[in-house]
């Protein structure tokens, strides 16, 4: 089975990520990682995920609005 996969990332990725394991001055790598698979179309998110990251309107929602355009966070329709 050679078919491309893709995933679909949830809150925890990020927010669990960012506050226990993962955070950007320790980790970066997990975060470049996120973008590099992102990029190759391997991973994406909903548009629901980015509204719950907006909220936390920290280190996290920043990144999350610098690194990934709009047209990255679909509406599960589109996934």
């Amino acid at each position: 089975m050679n078919a491309k996969r893709r995933f679909i990332l949830d809150a925890d990725v990020f927010i669990q990520a960012h506050r226990q394991y993962y955070p950007f001055d320790i980790c970066p790598g997990y975060w470049d990682a996120i973008l590099h698979y992102r990029r190759k179309g391997r991973v994406g998110s909903i548009d629901r995920i980015k509204a719950d990251l907006d909220k936390g309107k920290d280190d996290l929602a920043r990144w999350a609005t610098a690194n990934i355009p709009a047209d990255g966070w679909r509406p599960m329709s589109q996934m």
